[in-house]
């Protein structure tokens, strides 16, 4: 593996895999089990010397996944809801450390700028969204990321 990210956001995967899945919730079976799957393909992946990906594109997958995956977390059922969430930011907080100020930061910069970039920055957006779109006080930014996607999306 060429890419030190990669194997630190792999092995995050595999320890928030392994954590959650104490909690022996099946509304998380379907997510543990798509890791494993997609895990599996990433090893395959890197392993092949044919292998076109870069290890960043995989490593922004993943970043992409663990912004989802709070998402996911703070839609359980309450039973399990809280340790989840405790889990997975115990876990990312102790590979990822500056992960979520980072997002954040980035996040900032584009709206600042009032303009998206690329997929990845797309995707910052996207996720606020997500975490926005439920709440009834955030309309003025809600509507502002919304164009800011749709400006994007016309231009690609």
């Amino acid at each position: 593996m060429r890419s030190k990210k990669l194997e630190t956001l792999i092995i995050l995967y595999k320890e928030l895999a392994e954590e959650l899945g104490k909690l022996k919730s099946p509304e998380l079976e379907p997510l543990l089990n798509s890791w494993s799957v997609s895990l599996g393909q990433i090893n395959e992946i890197i392993n092949n010397p044919d292998n076109a990906i870069k290890p960043s594109q995989i490593a922004s997958g993943f970043e992409q996944g663990l912004r989802d995956t709070h998402l996911i977390l703070g839609d359980l059922n309450a039973q399990y809801r809280s340790s989840a969430i405790e889990i997975f930011y115990k876990v990312v907080g102790s590979h990822l450390p500056s992960f979520f100020q980072k997002c954040k930061a980035q996040l900032e910069r584009i709206v600042e700028k009032g303009k998206i970039k690329n997929e990845n920055e797309w995707y910052l957006v996207r996720h606020r969204v997500d975490e926005i779109e439920r709440q009834s006080n955030n309309d003025a930014e809600l509507e502002f990321l919304n164009e800011l996607l749709g400006k994007f999306e016309a231009s690609v």
